[in-house]
């Protein structure tokens, strides 16, 4: 079987900026386990003969304790001035927090009123530790010798997945980069895109065993990732440079 080789790409300047440098040198320095399950209380399984909405009050509050973990885990991998800016978005989260899952109008006693309060709050807590997760550095290292295969690897499995490997380092890192840079609304957004282009390449690429060998499945995925560089620079990066609001 002749294997089909994607093209050659030398990356841009953007995709080598200092700025993004230095988020990889912070970041990809400590590898961080999934969130530890300590953190996740007995009270976010509410006991049925509670009352409903104190059962949501716990729901509401053990969600809020998961987000404060994630935020400290990645605010721990932070240089200053992106602690302090991580610190701002995660402000402006509570102040959208506190202006939608506040009832207006509504008696302080009206119970049904308070019950959609704390769904919201769990429901906002849940979004964003996702997302700050997202955030987190892999624990994959991407290959030394980067795009570059040595001549007798050319066009060799081995060569299509170290570029591959290179590609996803570099996509997940310019992700990690730019929803720093977002304000925190314009930035949920932009990682519910992620999810789905993630979703969407695994669909895609999906091995079949008939038409799709393992050399397709890394060349579906390499390409792929070159199209979601590009998404960044022509969809998203525009919004960074304007200071996009929400």
């Amino acid at each position: 079987m002749r294997l089909r080789q994607p093209p050659d790409l030398k990356l841009s300047p953007w995709f080598r900026s200092r700025r993004i440098g230095a988020v990889l040198l912070c970041l990809a320095a400590a590898g961080v386990a999934a969130q530890d399950k300590a953190v996740q209380t007995a009270s976010a399984a509410c006991d049925p003969a509670q009352a409903h909405l104190l059962c949501l009050n716990e729901k509401a509050a053990a969600a809020e304790t998961a987000l404060e973990h994630s935020l400290k885990q990645l605010n721990d991998l932070m240089p200053p001035e992106r602690s302090e800016q991580l610190q701002a978005r995660q402000r402006d989260w509570a102040q959208r927090r506190d202006r939608e899952c506040t009832p207006m109008g509504k008696s302080a006693s009206d119970g049904n009123a308070l019950a959609q309060a704390a769904l919201c709050r769990s429901k906002m807590a849940i979004q964003r530790t996702e997302l700050l997760e997202s955030l987190l550095p892999s624990t994959q290292q991407p290959p030394k010798d980067g795009l570059d295969c040595a001549d007798a690897q050319k066009g060799t499995l081995a060569c299509l997945k170290q570029q591959q490997a290179t590609i996803e380092y570099g996509v997940h890192m310019l992700y990690i980069s730019m929803a720093l840079d977002m304000p925190e609304f314009q930035a949920q957004r932009f990682h519910a895109e992620q999810k789905r282009w993630l979703e969407e390449r695994e669909q895609s690429c999906k091995l079949n065993g008939y038409v799709h060998e393992k050399e397709d499945q890394v060349i579906c995925q390499f390409r792929m990732g070159l199209e979601r560089v590009k998404a960044y620079r022509q969809d998203w990066q525009p919004l960074i440079k304007a200071g996009a609001k929400p």
